[in-house]
């Protein structure tokens, strides 16, 4: 698979973020490395409430199973104070799209 990523890692750490914090569906979806496409929860037949994260190497274990429903909000408050924290928005730059390189510049 050919890597077309321009971001740095700093950039990177950014969208990650704003996908986790902002995006993300972590009712209705799997974390999952292994597809593109959103992996549902149904059709694995996990339905816990916290956030699901697919094992790479063993597709049926659920990483995030023993997770704590008050674990769990702790590491989302984490993700968005994080968020707030790194995620710099300038009024001029349109940060919706993944290119970061002009927030990078202004830095």
């Amino acid at each position: 698979m050919k890597n077309n990523n321009k971001l740095s890692s700093g950039a990177l750490w950014i969208e990650f973020l704003r996908f986790y914090t902002e995006q993300f569906n972590y009712e209705e979806h799997i974390v999952t490395i292994r597809q593109i496409e959103p992996l549902l929860k149904h059709e694995k037949g996990w339905f816990r409430q916290t956030i699901a994260i697919e094992d790479p190497f063993e597709l049926s274990h659920n990483l995030a199973g023993g997770l704590s429903p008050r674990n769990w909000t702790i590491i989302r408050r984490v993700f968005i104070r994080a968020r707030q924290q790194f995620g710099i928005q300038l009024e001029n730059i349109d940060i919706s799209k993944p290119d970061m390189s002009a927030i990078e510049n202004t830095l």
